[in-house]
């Protein structure tokens, strides 16, 4: 099976450094990256310094590199870069310049990727895993959830396709399925009823592919411990509000390897998640 990397930039060397680092460590040899067009001076300026360091490393790993002539933005950008992978790979791992990959991340995501992908009950996979305190049977390796996140994913092209980024028609088809979307979440309840988001005038792309996993009855996987660190709530990004209520601790030790036919579900999982991002799940989103 052909797993693309890809790695979306724009404005943050420092943590797009941090990230390219990190997928060195872990032997990472190719990798494609995106680039959106810089609309302000200051931007093109930090573009240059992605590039120069991008020069540093190609010895080491082969980068393939596209960069937009035109502004697109975040939404437009996750699905260029997702269709253009698919155009010649099975499996694409999505980073943004804030996912700094932990010890173990490709092995997380290429054995999840080949192991799983003909069980059509996973939708994707995350290599974030959020701090809560989950409820694990004694030999779980990995968490089963509904809700999907976007900080390190991966999925299959042939689950991609059933993408659609239009958010009022995902929200429409909740309704006549008569599935409460804010069930799954305050936060998504939130943002499904803002006319900014329903639109298309928020620069976000993630709502519609969330709420297909609840609709479709397909699950994310994710590592009992995070292999992804997101840094990016520093205060830098355009959509993270600073906070410290995301933080993995990258310091702890990765307990390698996972049980990819133990895959069990439990249904408190969901309630705990929700719980959480009850309370901090909007400093991940713009204003709704």
């Amino acid at each position: 099976m052909e797993i693309e990397v890809a790695l979306l930039l724009y404005n943050r060397p420092e943590h797009s450094k941090a990230v390219i680092q990190s997928l060195l460590a872990d032997g990472l040899q190719r990798l494609r990256v995106f680039m959106d067009f810089p609309d302000k001076e200051e931007v093109k300026v930090n573009q240059e310094k992605m590039l120069a360091f991008l020069d540093t490393v190609h010895r080491d790993l082969d980068v393939t590199l596209h960069r937009h002539s035109e502004k697109q933005g975040l939404a437009k950008s996750v699905r260029f870069a997702m269709n253009t992978c698919f155009s010649d790979s099975d499996a694409v791992v999505l980073l943004e310049d804030d996912c700094v990959l932990r010890p173990g991340g490709l092995t997380f995501f290429f054995e999840g990727l080949t192991r799983l992908r003909s069980n059509s009950c996973i939708r994707s996979l995350s290599g974030y895993s959020y701090p809560c305190n989950f409820v694990f049977g004694e030999d779980d390796k990995l968490l089963l959830l509904n809700r999907f996140c976007t900080w390190g994913w991966a999925t299959w092209k042939e689950r991609w396709e059933d993408y659609d980024p239009d958010l009022q028609n995902i929200v429409d088809e909740c309704e006549r399925q008569s599935f409460d979307i804010e069930a799954c979440g305050q936060d998504l309840g939130l943002l499904c009823k803002s006319s900014k988001f329903l639109k298309g005038q928020v620069d976000i792309w993630s709502l519609p592919w969330t709420l297909y996993h609840y609709l479709s009855s397909t699950y994310c996987v994710y590592p009992r411990q995070s292999v992804i660190e997101n840094i990016g709530f520093d205060g830098s990004g355009l959509n993270c509000k600073k906070s410290t209520h995301f933080q993995t601790y990258r310091k702890e030790k990765i307990e390698l390897g996972h049980n990819w036919k133990q895959l069990n579900y439990y249904l408190e999982n969901e309630n705990i998640v929700r719980h959480f991002l009850n309370e901090h799940g909007l400093k991940a989103f713009p204003e709704p």
